[in-house]
């Protein structure tokens, strides 16, 4: 090492050439440089990324980012250039490691951790170790309320009298000081001293006054060549640590079972030659330590030949010693023993048996329940007993350098495990069952004879150190990468190997330059890209983006598709229902992408494109999450995929990482254009950003559980609600077995929701949109991953027949219509081969991979195929759109203008007339409809053929024009679209229900009651489906009222605060009681129809008793 007072030509600091000065060098100087040295990133600085601390502004609207024109740049990018400049590519990758950088750079950071100046209860602290005294100073011997004092490592022969003083002292440490004359007799007076160390003192014997300070509860008089232990320790009655490590000493006196209070005894590095009989005396002895030199003396070359053998057992621990009531420690390293006594010593915590001849234990060793350390190193086992299992309580098992060949299966059963050391051996695999020891954090098996690597040893998710070093393996399991605890390879952590150790293997897979590295992830991501290379029929799946509406979705979308970023314009630019895009990864993994609109108006019809095969992305502005946002951003999102995809695997991204601040940051535009030591800055900025970043993101994990067990507390109220009424149901006198049934339907549904809830992947991860777009590397790679994952996604290797792939190429040659019926369906098939069911496996296998929309579930459209998804979405957002404000401004644009003239003959009076009713009620008349619709040149047959699809949706309902126009042509609605209809029935509520009760002879009335939530939109399908049913009719916001065949219906929705639930109620009115029942059951077949396609929504039917025994309700459940 170079010594600190020389230069760096290494001239001594007397001779002219150290003192002349060195060249000046033109450049500016930084503060903390050393003077005139060149601007320069110093060593393990990274160059300036556009985000720390300062992130770059984001484009306004219909603004794009300019990059700095070529070989123009800021003061302080001028400051630290490189000589060498760094590609976008390389910036990016460098953006991406920057968690490996940062970790590096905090480990050369040396932290002064100031040592406490006073004890807990206030007295003093002082520290004159390693100062070269050679007598106390007179000071310290003057000084009052002294805790501590620590003379250790000085030159000090002999302590002065006046120590008497020091009656407050708990510690005094002069440990490594040449005591040759020994410790003064006033000593004894130290009456409230505890600890004393003489550690190291070169003392033939201990001072007598030691024996005499009966406070002492710990004594370390270890390293001192005492030869022996006087009788005397037995008056240091209080004693509870005695260290006589590397004494000299033989064996302990009798007496020391007079130490009653005694929990540690460290006999390390002696020789023992005997242990008093006393010995179990101790009650409260936990560690007892002997190894290293223990019994050597005793053993001689031919004995110890004997003993390594097993031709002689060994004798010489006494069995006493297994037998100490109190014991938790054991510790025999290189006793020289090859065999134990049977142990009845339940409270064993460590046990430490290596360097040993030993090769079998006795049995009851494995029922040593409270075991939590077993180190067997070093030994002679060849095999290990089933019942090694039976010691669950193991958190550290030490097997290595033994001539084991196998592990017993019952490994599985150590779930505590956290450490497993079975080096050097002769094992030629591991076993499955490895995959149980689920906490397993060390791994070590250098130096066996495995060939492969189990498969399960990809799910022990917690590894931090797998070290298979020297084996006979020649591929990597290819799922490696999920040991994500894995950030390092071929490292060391205080002097052992840490991290993933590869070398000394025949590996071809990866190759030698991909494993030869520091960076597991150079590793994964080869064993990933061959995992999806050798993954046979991986088919495309679904990614699913939802989110609040302006977080950033679309943006994100750009990016991922693009790998570059492209930011959208805002509002100008807002996402229409859904837009299906295609996506390849750079390891060729297929996806389709769903971007769906955040704005709620397209709530409703955004159902019909989600999926419970789809991975779903819940994006979400992580820059400006709060917990009290959290409803909002994220909570509302849980609650809809849980209502319409229970089940669904979830993914939070944060987007907009770039725009996060932490508490202080300055606003753009206020840093100083100058500013000293700018990259330290910058770097420091940019750790605490990551920091808040970090922070949110537990946060809102944290926010996530809580959400998640409060949906579940209330599932499972509902369940005990369900339970009495079944019970109340089963008991009741006037008896209805529907009734019962549909209670156990319900239940039935409860129990399935709280066993299948969405499951969100606890692993938030931050993207930016802007140029360098940070994080999408690491993001992508968890999404390829997610893919692989056959738990999560059974299907995505599925096999498909080339015939299925006909058909589909078949099917999108049809474009005369938006739709094909089945019949068309299974013609299309039958040239291609594919016939009965699989005509069924085809189609489902198509819509899983996005290639159509068959809604199967729905009994309505189950034979109908969308296979021109894209201009479904169009139609739909035709009807649907957030932006009618702007498109119904008619004037202020020409071409809008001249669209309503043209397609809709309107004049301005009827143009705003017709608008009034769209904005309230939700009517369409044909002349505004062929404004919404005319861009798609449909034909009169196309025309009236959506006017009779679109209804089956249930998002609206059409009306039957008649045969001869009149004048109210230009509004007579022809279509209605209830979720536009903002009418408060208000008082006519009281006049309808007058109305229905006067007019008819019978009426009944019952509900729906949705305890938990009810999804946006249910009441307007009812509504639509309601038309089938229905002569005339009257709509309101939340009421329906309507004539039917043989009388009336009113049907209103409310919320009832005191509950908190959603009720739908139905009041029937008709002539006689048969027809009020005739159409309670109608109703009730298309109101339920309607609920059950929600499949986790949680529903019951309050009707009266004879309604469910005379079979009059119809609830869904299986008959």
């Amino acid at each position: 090492m170079e010594s600190p007072t020389r230069s760096q030509s290494g001239s001594k600091p007397g001779s002219p050439k150290a003192r002349s000065p060195r060249k000046q060098s033109p450049s500016p100087t930084r503060k903390g440089s050393a003077k005139g040295s060149p601007s320069r990133p110093r060593s393990g600085k990274s160059p300036k990324r556009p985000e720390s601390g300062k992130s770059p502004k984001r484009p306004e609207s219909g603004k794009s980012l300019k990059r700095p024109e070529s070989g123009k740049s800021d003061t302080k990018s001028n400051k630290s250039a490189s000589p060498k400049t760094s590609t976008p590519k390389d910036k990016k990758s460098e953006l991406e490691g920057k968690g490996t950088k940062e970790a590096a750079i905090k480990k050369k950071k040396t932290v002064e951790i100031k040592e406490p100046n006073e004890t807990e209860d206030g007295l003093k602290i002082k520290n004159l170790s390693n100062q070269g005294l050679t007598r106390v100073p007179g000071f310290i011997l003057t000084e009052k309320n002294l805790g501590i004092v620590n003379l250790s490592a000085n030159n000090l022969s002999s302590l002065p009298a006046d120590i008497k003083r020091w009656t407050t002292v708990r510690k005094l440490d002069i440990g490594k000081n040449g005591l040759k004359y020994g410790l003064p007799k006033e000593m004894e007076q130290m009456v409230n001293l505890q600890e004393l160390v003489l550690a190291e003192c070169n003392m033939p014997r201990i001072p007598p006054v030691v024996w005499q300070v009966t406070s002492l509860l710990v004594l370390d008089i270890s390293r001192n060549k005492i030869d022996f232990l006087p009788p005397e320790v037995g008056q240091l009655i209080n004693l509870q640590k005695l260290n006589l490590k590397h004494t000299n000493i033989t064996g302990l006196p009798p007496e020391i079972a007079l130490c009653q209070e005694l929990e540690e005894v460290l006999l390390w590095g002696n020789t023992i030659e005997t242990l008093p009989e006393t010995l179990p005396v101790l009650h409260k002895l936990k560690t007892l330590a002997l190894n290293y030199r223990s019994f050597c003396r005793k053993v001689g070359d031919v004995l110890e030949e004997f003993l390594h053998k097993g031709q002689v057992p060994s004798d010489s621990i006494p069995e006493f010693v297994f037998e100490l009531p109190a014991l938790e420690v054991l510790d025999l390293e290189a006793t020289k023993i090859n065999n134990i006594p049977k142990t009845e010593n339940y409270g064993l915590r460590e046990m430490n048996l290596s360097c040993n001849f030993l090769s079998v234990l006795p049995k009851n060793t494995y029922n040593l329940t409270r075991l939590t350390v077993l180190d067997l190193s070093k030994n002679q086992f060849s095999t290990l007993p089933d019942e090694l299992g039976n010691v669950r309580s193991l958190v550290s098992l030490k097997l290595s350098h033994n001539s084991l060949v196998a592990i017993p299966t019952t490994i599985s059963n150590l779930q505590s495990l956290r450490e497993f050391f079975i080096a050097d051996n002769k094992l030629k695999h591991l076993p499955i069952t490895i995959k149980g020891l689920k906490n397993l954090i060390t791994l070590d098996v250098e130096k066996n004879e495995i060939k492969k690597l189990p498969d399960e040893i990809c799910d022990l998710r917690k590894l931090s150190t797998l070290n298979i070093a020297k084996n006979q393996i020649h591929s990597l399991p290819m799922h490696l990468h999920n040991l994500e605890n894995l950030t390092v390879a071929h490292s060391y952590d205080k002097l052992q190997k840490y991290g993933l150790w590869l070398n000394g293997n025949p590996l071809k897979y990866p190759p030698k330059e991909i494993w030869r590295t520091s960076e597991p992830t150079k590793i994964f991501d080869y064993l990933k890209k061959l995992a999806i290379m050798k993954t046979e029929h991986l088919q495309r799946q679904k990614l699913a983006i939802i989110g609040e509406s302006q977080c950033g979705k679309t943006s994100f979308v750009n990016g991922l598709v693009h790998s570059k970023s492209k930011l959208t314009n805002g509002e100008s630019e807002k996402t229409k229902l859904v837009e299906q895009t295609i996506w390849k990864s750079e390891n060729m993994v297929d996806f389709i992408i769903y971007d769906f609109s955040g704005n709620p108006t397209y709530n409703a019809p955004s159902a019909l494109f989600l999926d419970q095969k789809a991975l779903f992305i819940l994006a979400y502005d992580h820059s400006s999450y709060s917990i009290e946002k959290h409803q909002e951003m994220i909570g509302k999102w849980l609650d809809y995929l849980s209502l319409h995809v229970p089940g669904a695997v979830i993914k939070l991204v944060g987007l907009k990482s770039d725009l996060c601040s932490y508490p202080g940051q300055k606003e753009v535009g206020e840093e100083n254009e100058e500013t000293e030591n700018d990259e330290d800055d910058e770097e420091e900025n940019q750790q605490k950003k990551d920091e808040v970043i970090e922070q949110t993101k537990q946060i809102l994990l944290d926010q996530v559980t809580n959400h998640q067990t409060r949906a579940k507390d209330k599932l499972l109220l509902e369940l005990q609600l369900l339970g009495q009424k079944i019970n109340e149901a089963r008991g009741a006198k006037d008896y209805a077995s529907d009734y019962l049934s549909h209670l156990e339907d319900k239940r039935h549904l409860v129990e399935k929701l709280l066993t299948n809830p969405v499951n969100v992947i606890q692993d938030v991860s931050t993207v930016s949109s802007m140029d360098w777009l940070v994080g999408f590397k690491s993001l992508v790679n968890s999404l390829e991953l997610l893919v692989l994952n056959s738990t999560y996604f059974p299907n995505a290797k599925r096999y498909v027949s080339d015939s299925w792939t006909k058909v589909s190429k078949r099917i999108k040659q049809q474009t005369k219509r938006i739709y094909l019926t089945w019949e068309e369906v299974i013609k299309i098939c039958q040239k291609c081969d594919v016939m009965g069911t699989a005509v069924d496996e085809c189609m489902k296998h198509l819509h899983d991979i996005g290639e159509i929309l068959w809604l199967k579930e729905n009994p309505k459209l189950k034979n109908i195929i969308f296979h021109l998804p894209r201009a479904f979405n169009d139609i739909i957002t035709s009807l649907f759109r957030h932006d009618y404000e702007e498109f119904f401004q008619l004037g202020e644009d020409s071409k809008i203008g001249n669209l309503f003239v043209c397609k809709g003959n309107f004049s301005l009076e009827k143009y705003k007339e017709v608008v009034s009713l769209f904005k309230s009620q939700g009517q369409i008349p044909r002349p505004l409809l062929n404004c919404l619709w005319f861009y798609h040149n449909f034909s009169s047959d196309e025309y009236d053929d959506l006017l009779t699809l679109l209804p089956l949706f249930e998002m609206c309902y059409s009306l039957v024009e008649p045969e001869v126009p009149d004048g109210c042509y230009y509004i007579r609605p022809l279509m209605v679209l209830p979720w536009y209809n903002k009418g408060e029935i208000g008082t006519d509520l009281v006049e309808m229900q007058s109305t229905l009760t006067s007019t008819n002879n019978e009426t009944l009335a019952f509900e729906y009651e949705f305890p938990l939530t009810i999804p946006d939109g249910t009441f307007e399908k009812l509504v639509c489906v309601l038309q089938d049913i229905v002569k005339s009719r009257t709509d309101w916001k939340d009421a329906v009222y309507a004539d039917l065949e043989n009388g009336q219906i009113l049907i209103t929705r409310y919320h009832d605060n005191r509950s908190e639930s959603e009720h739908v109620t139905i009041l029937l009115g008709g002539p006689d009681k048969e027809s009020v029942e005739k159409s309670v059951r109608q109703l009730s077949e298309i109101v339920t129809e309607v609920l059950i396609k929600v499949k986790g929504l949680v529903w019951r039917i309050n009707a009266p008793v004879s309604l469910w025994q005379n079979h009059h309700v119809y609830s869904g459940q299986k008959e």
